[in-house]
């Protein structure tokens, strides 16, 4: 069987079964133009499984040459996969585009363009009026890269933020494409976006309480690159001999503090 050349993933709720069907048909409708280079993956539940959890067994799953998440709830423009190919036949390990951002609150900031980059810092505002943000996991990653660090499994708020700026820090991104296009549109809405509710965000604000250590091998044994997050904070962490780090696929594991070296402290926003 041919290797697809992407694999997109969507971590899902059951609840927003409607609100996908349309993110799903226009997904659809574009993957019929170049169906054996484009798989579509969902992992379906009833909020039982954080999206942590959710987003490295879509990895584990996931056959693409690069892999790219899309949230149940938002939309992808019409010509996402056209625009999103082009760049991936470029070969960089990293392909990054533009966002928009609709927020529905009546005392919202209203609609606001981002622009994707690996070394974007977030909300950092550009000349055109537009923000800057670091690529996360709606940008497409070569799937080597993206397996290399681990998503927390046990939290849904800021699950992307401890994946993706550890991954950055990390160095492992040699090359980017930047598409100057909008290619997502992410909806912000109080009562659909579930990993907003507040004892989401507490949960994930106790576990990465002044911050959490991020490491790589010392002395990797293998030229595959694996990069860990620690499973507790530095209050519970800091000195030890012995770590217990979450790997990548999400498993904890126990390290010795001399074959780690640490390259991050990720904090929870």
């Amino acid at each position: 069987m041919t290797q697809p050349l992407l694999s997109i993933l969507i971590p899902a709720l059951r609840s927003r079964r409607p609100a996908r069907g349309q993110l799903e048909s226009e997904l659809y409708r574009q993957i019929a133009q170049c169906p054996e280079q484009i798989e579509l993956l969902i992992d379906e539940d009833n909020g039982e499984a954080p999206s942590g959890t959710k987003r490295n067994r879509l990895h584990a799953r996931a056959r693409g040459h690069y892999l790219a998440f899309c949230d149940d709830d938002d939309q992808v423009a019409p010509d996402y996969l056209l625009h999103l190919r082009a760049g991936l036949l470029q070969g960089g390990d990293l392909v990054s585009f533009h966002l928009a951002r609709h927020d529905t609150r009546p005392d919202g900031p209203g609609d606001q363009v981002f622009e994707f980059g690996s070394g974007n810092v977030d909300h950092t505002r550009l000349p055109n009026g537009h923000r800057a943000m670091a690529s996360n996991p709606v940008c497409a990653w070569r799937a080597e890269i993206a397996r290399a660090m681990p998503f927390v499994p046990w939290i849904g708020y800021n699950d992307d933020c401890g994946w993706y700026k550890p991954l950055l820090a990390s160095g492992l991104v040699k090359s980017e494409v930047v598409i100057p296009e909008i290619l997502y549109h992410y909806t912000y809405d109080p009562a659909v976006t579930v990993n907003q509710q507040e004892a989401r965000r507490q949960k994930t604000r106790l576990w990465a309480a002044g911050g959490v250590e991020c490491f790589r091998d010392r002395h990797p044994l293998t030229p595959s690159p694996r990069l860990y997050i620690a499973a507790q904070n530095l209050r519970h962490t800091a000195g030890r001999e012995l770590v217990d780090v979450i790997a990548p696929g999400g498993v904890i594991i126990q390290r010795r503090r001399d074959t780690l070296e640490r390259f991050f402290i990720f904090e929870a926003r």
